[in-house]
């Protein structure tokens, strides 16, 4: 087989690089710890035509000793015009300037010039509409298929040489005492970009690939006791979300005002059967949601508060009765 010649001289380990589809690959090839940064991949041609992948997880780590996981050839890959082809599709979802889209990407490897691997993912799927809590249908009409591509520098590539060696002036304390906080296991698979001190406490830049680890990470903040003020909502760009929040003194009290994505996930989680949640805008006293209501439905029936939605306490509905506050 071609395709696979490559794999039984070429053993890589590889930097992850910081873009999608990094996320995919992660479930795909089933090495969920080499998603942090600076980890390693090593692929390792095993007995027959199996792969044996070994992993170094974040710059700390070291690489393992016994395979992470081994991938069958027949059943977890196949050679297929001279690629090897994932055969067992993953969820996952894309976002557009059309909108939020979900289905299922196929992965793709190959070797890559001069050095590396080339890494395709194949995304298939379609906008959906959600129908009460966990259940949804497909939007008819809206299906997209994206293709797209990245490639895995190999280890022995060197580094982007340092411009700058001085030594680094120490953390402020409050900046330490976040970062502290912020540990790994609170962010998951949340990047942290940077800290900054600010007036009222510390300017936390983050970036994520999927508007389900943004709300995640506000539930998580909450759980933890962790006041803070989201500064910049999250932004769709360069194939992931970008956005800012104040992290709060300890012991500090605010309410508790999430991300726009967090208000959006729990509209489709908690939605009216008879009311199609639109978009979603900051509201000095909320958050303020426009509503398609259909049959004889009342905007104020769907505005009260409802079992599973216990963050829904007061919901004033504006004039129209289209409109109302969450």
């Amino acid at each position: 087989m071609p395709c696979l010649d490559w794999v039984r001289w070429l053993i890589l380990s590889m930097l992850w690089p910081p873009a999608p589809p990094r996320g995919d690959a992660l479930k795909a090839l089933r090495i969920p710890m080499a998603g942090f940064i600076d980890s390693e991949v090593r692929f390792k041609r095993g007995s027959g035509q199996d792969w044996s992948l070994f992993i170094k997880s974040g710059g700390s780590g070291r690489l393992s000793g016994s395979a992470a996981t081994t991938l069958t050839h027949g059943v977890d890959f196949a050679c297929r015009g001279g690629w090897v082809e994932l055969l067992t599709p993953v969820r996952t979802s894309r976002k557009t300037e059309q909108g939020w889209f979900e289905g299922k990407t196929t992965l793709l490897l190959n070797k890559a010039s001069p050095s590396g691997l080339t890494l395709a993912a194949r995304f298939s799927g379609g906008k959906r509409s959600t129908l009460y809590q966990q259940l949804s249908l497909p939007i008819p009409g809206t299906s997209i298929r994206l293709n797209e591509s990245i490639r895995w520098p190999d280890i022995s590539e060197p580094a982007p040489p340092r411009t700058d060696t001085a030594t680094p002036a120490p953390e402020a304390p409050a900046v330490a005492q976040t970062r502290q906080h912020l540990s790994a296991s609170l962010l998951g698979p949340v990047l942290l970009a940077g800290l900054q001190p600010a007036d009222l406490g510390v300017r936390a830049t983050l970036k994520a690939t999927r508007s389900e680890q943004v709300a995640a990470l506000d539930e998580r903040l909450r759980n933890a006791g962790i006041g803070y003020q989201v500064l910049r909502q999250p932004i769709w760009s360069g194939n992931a979300y970008h956005f800012e929040l104040l992290i709060l003194p300890a012991g500090s009290i605010a309410p508790w005002r999430p991300s726009l994505l967090w208000v959006e996930q729990e509209l489709r989680r908690t939605r009216h059967p008879l009311a199609e949640p639109g978009s979603v805008q900051f509201d000095p006293q909320g958050y303020r949601v426009t509503l398609t209501l259909s049959g004889s439905v009342q905007a104020q029936e769907v505005a009260s508060p409802r079992a599973g939605a216990p963050w829904r306490t007061q919901c004033p509905v504006a004039a129209g009765d289209e409109v109302a506050r969450y």
